[in-house]
């Protein structure tokens, strides 16, 4: 069925199918719908941003409250506090506690307080927690990246030591 206007000698053929083109695109232009997308977008984007944050609540370790997308280190970010500063903040955050678990973005760390279980982990069980994470570029700092503790996987080169 074809719908025919005339407005002053000029003549505008309608199909069916333009009409409903017209109804959807009325309807994807609505106010209501664009108010809705961003809300949708900044939800799903905060659940993006937090959906690691009770990791530390389901294995009951205290852990400091962590900042969407940046965990605890928004004051750092932010330039608030130094890098020293803040480590020393994220471990006094929970004295008297064994462990403590802090966000690095979005990756749950733990700072371990107990000398104890420090020197266990340091010595029995060092083979599970020996790929760390590296901010340092052994081309660029060899001494530094070649550090016990930032060791990936190369163990094994140490023989003898």
């Amino acid at each position: 069925m074809n719908i025919s206007f005339q407005a002053e000698n000029h003549f505008l053929h309608l199909s069916e199918n333009y009409t409903w083109m017209m109804g959807m695109l009325d309807v994807l232009l609505s106010t209501s719908h664009w108010l809705l997308l961003p809300a949708l977008i900044l939800g799903l984007l905060y659940i993006l941003g937090t959906w690691n944050y009770d990791y530390f609540s389901k294995q009951n370790i205290p852990y400091v409250k962590p900042w969407p997308f940046v965990g605890n280190f928004g004051p750092l970010i932010l330039r608030r506090i130094s890098f020293p500063d803040n480590h020393l903040r994220l471990y006094r955050a929970y004295k008297g506690h064994r462990l403590t678990g802090v966000f690095q973005f979005t990756r749950p760390r733990t700072i371990i307080r107990d000398i104890e279980l420090l020197k266990l982990i340091a010595i029995k069980d060092f083979d599970h927690f020996m790929n760390h994470f590296t901010f340092t570029d052994p081309d660029i700092d060899p001494l530094f990246s070649g550090n016990l503790f930032l060791l990936k996987g190369r163990l094994n080169n140490l023989a003898g030591t």
